[in-house]
């Protein structure tokens, strides 16, 4: 089965932001003692909807902030 819809909408395709949500997945199976991941225990510890679109807000208000000043960096 495909699952990359889930994974994919689950870290609002941001890498950094899947890495982080399987690192817990596996750090909450290890201390369980679960041999294996599952669908279900990865999908315990995915963001609320809510949460996934303030990210979504927040990447595209900072992608609008690079566009703006041309991507130059301020200290």
């Amino acid at each position: 089965m495909d699952h990359w819809p889930l994974f994919y909408a689950g870290s609002v395709g941001c890498d950094g932001l899947l890495k982080e949500w399987l690192v817990r997945t596996v750090s909450a199976a290890l201390r369980k003692g679960d041999a294996q991941l599952t669908l279900d225990s990865i999908r315990e510890l995915e963001c609320t909807r809510g949460r996934r679109t303030q990210m979504a807000t927040d990447i595209v208000a900072g992608e609008q902030q690079v566009e703006v000043t041309g991507g130059s960096r301020t200290s």
